[in-house]
């Protein structure tokens, strides 16, 4: 199916972008500091979820978001 073969070479691109934008991140950055924040995708993922696929915004996911977002700053102000 057309939509499926689609779907999946879009998601093919997008991780191969990640892969390449990771490297070259490598190359500016302790990979202490650089991969913690690449894990911050996580914020837009869910806001794209939000306006695109009307993900509800619940107390329980926004306490969750900030944990996540915490941890990842902790870890990178720790490696630093």
């Amino acid at each position: 199916d057309f939509k499926l073969v689609s779907y999946g070479a879009l998601s093919g691109v997008l991780v191969s972008g990640i892969v390449f934008f990771m490297a070259a991140a490598l190359h500016h950055g302790d990979a202490s500091v650089v991969l913690p924040i690449a894990q911050m995708s996580f914020l837009g993922t869910f806001g794209l979820s939000v306006i695109f696929l009307r993900e509800r915004v619940t107390l329980r996911k926004l306490v969750a978001l900030v944990c996540g977002a915490a941890t990842i700053i902790l870890l990178t102000v720790g490696a630093t």
